[in-house]
């Protein structure tokens, strides 16, 4: 079962940090992830692995790059050229 793969590979990432689970945090994390995604194991799955990647101690939110706080470059270029502190001559 995937899911059990990527709960297994979570559980070795946590004690590869030194920050092994309690049977009762990994419960709190399964519940979790029912919360986030109910009856969608493909996304728990999918945030499983983004915290094991990113060697994060608990499970979040999938980050979507369409969603992100992060400027696309498209966006900062738009700011920058429409900035009148940028065009204003000194």
């Amino acid at each position: 079962d995937d899911f059990i793969f990527a709960f297994s590979e979570f559980k070795k990432m946590r004690r590869a940090i030194k920050k092994p689970l309690t049977e009762h945090a990994e419960s709190l994390i399964v519940k979790k992830l029912q919360k986030m995604y109910p009856e969608n194991e493909p996304l728990q799955i999918e945030c499983l692995n983004q915290s094991t990647e990113n060697s994060w101690q608990g499970v979040f939110e999938i980050k979507n790059p369409e969603t992100s706080s992060k400027p696309s470059n498209e966006k900062i270029k738009e700011l920058v050229n429409g900035s009148s502190f940028w065009n204003a001559s000194v």
